[in-house]
């Protein structure tokens, strides 16, 4: 895969050859300068939304392409048709709405933050094809976890899991789904129980279900970058990286069946980063410098 730092990719090939791990980019794919500026045009009045959707496909299209060539196990859609984690969701549960505009953590970042206005939100349908695109393998899908779907809204992450994200996990046909979330890390106050309980109340994986990884109470963290790159895992919560990396995992360690699989991740791309990723992606290879400890 040309572009792609090769130590990278043989350190991946040779883990996900040893079984331990699987190649995938989760989360939401920033979207192309054209992109964001068809989506500018719409707003404005300056084009339709049928020159937006075709965009968007030429955008999945190459995503799609550079999956398969980097030969990743599971392919994403990217979530571009998605404003932010939570949009989606919101516009299709009763119960839930968006409320202010609100700055994601520490950064230059924007979302319209969940607001509730009942004690008890439902879905009122599946996500559809606008949402989820078919995709022609298996495939990954982001959520976000009950935990950061809750925050703000004064409900409890179990009755947000149970209301919507349970239902919205059953109408998805994915071979993993993996729950955003970007809060939990940072929450001094939080506790393992607090994401341990709304995971239980989610699907545990069956033939119309994605498959689902119960989150056992020993929490733990790892890296992959979209170079499907993997790194030992890091035991301590306080060492999850920061929402400014690339691709920041804050995983589990797995319970229950292999039959069921939720992965925990807490995941925020830059941008810019991911822009320069491309940008150095069409220049060929960067040499590295080896250095021996």
């Amino acid at each position: 895969m040309k572009g792609v730092d090769r130590f990278e990719l043989q350190h991946a090939a040779e883990a996900r050859r040893a079984g331990v791990c699987a190649g995938f980019i989760p989360g939401l794919y920033p979207r192309s300068e054209a992109l964001v500026q068809a989506t500018r045009d719409l707003d404005r009045g300056r084009t339709t939304q049928e020159a937006v959707d075709e965009q968007i496909e030429r955008d999945l299209a190459e995503l799609l392409s550079v999956q398969q060539a980097g030969a990743l196990d599971l392919l994403a859609d990217g979530m571009l048709r998605w404003q932010d984690h939570f949009r989606p969701l919101l516009e299709a549960a009763e119960g839930l709405e968006t409320g202010a505009l609100t700055r994601f953590l520490d950064t230059n970042t924007f979302y319209r933050a969940p607001k509730a206005t009942s004690p008890t939100p439902t879905l009122s349908g599946p996500l559809d094809e606008r949402h989820v695109a078919p995709l022609s393998g298996p495939r990954i899908v982001t959520l976000p976890s009950p935990y950061a779907f809750a925050k703000g809204t004064g409900l409890t992450p179990k009755v947000l899991a149970e209301g919507v994200l349970k239902p919205a996990l059953e109408g998805l046909d994915a071979e993993l789904v993996v729950l955003a979330e970007p809060f939990f890390a940072r929450d001094e106050d939080a506790s393992v129980a607090e994401l341990e309980e709304p995971l239980q109340a989610l699907p545990s994986g069956s033939t119309s279900t994605p498959r689902t990884w119960p989150m056992s109470p020993k929490a733990s963290t790892s890296s992959c970058s979209p170079a499907c790159s993997t790194r030992a895992a890091r035991s301590s919560r306080s060492r999850a990286r920061s929402p400014l990396s690339p691709s920041g995992c804050a995983s589990a360690e797995w319970s229950g069946s292999h039959s069921s699989r939720t992965a925990i991740c807490s995941t925020f791309r830059s941008r810019s980063r991911a822009r320069s990723w491309r940008a150095s992606a069409r220049q060929g290879p960067r040499p590295r410098k080896l250095q021996h400890e």
